[in-house]
């Protein structure tokens, strides 16, 4: 490893543990499928508020570790770091934070491979598909009925 990317690892170390001591809160916020310019957006919106941390989870693991005999509190943040989150540090009111994130909130197209945040129903109905064509409602489960035209 070069001793840049050394420098910079060492840096952003620095920079976890001065937020730690600097900022009494924090809050966690999954970012799964959050654009760069969504979460610019959100990071706009937070100034003043708080600061949004996002990063490696590693690198973060290994600046809460080097503090744990200091502060045995910063355990519980070990077991929350799992996948894509991203740590508010706020000095002010959590409310005032999740209204923000809330407000920045927006719908979404649904996208192959992702889970439905809710619980999706489809009722049974007539499908104007040819027999070949129905494999695919199969695999899925879906429920049909296959009526041929006549002609």
């Amino acid at each position: 490893m070069s001793g840049v990317a050394k420098e910079k690892k060492a840096k952003y170390v620095k920079r976890v543990i001065e937020l730690l001591a600097q900022y009494p809160r924090v809050l966690f916020a999954t970012c799964d499928h959050i654009g760069s310019r969504h979460m610019q957006r959100i990071r706009i919106s937070l100034r003043g508020h708080g600061i949004l941390l996002m990063g490696k989870n590693t690198m973060i693991r290994f600046a809460i570790r080097s503090q744990l005999e200091e502060h045995p509190e910063y355990e519980a943040i070990l077991e929350v770091l799992k996948g894509n989150v991203g740590l508010i540090f706020t000095n002010g009111d959590l409310g005032v934070i999740q209204d923000i994130l809330a407000a920045s909130k927006v719908p979404a197209a649904a996208k192959a491979g992702i889970a439905a945040p809710n619980q999706v129903n489809l009722d049974p109905h007539v499908t104007q598909l040819d027999p070949q064509k129905n494999t695919i409602l199969c695999c899925i489960r879906y429920c049909y009925k296959n009526y041929q035209r006549l002609c």
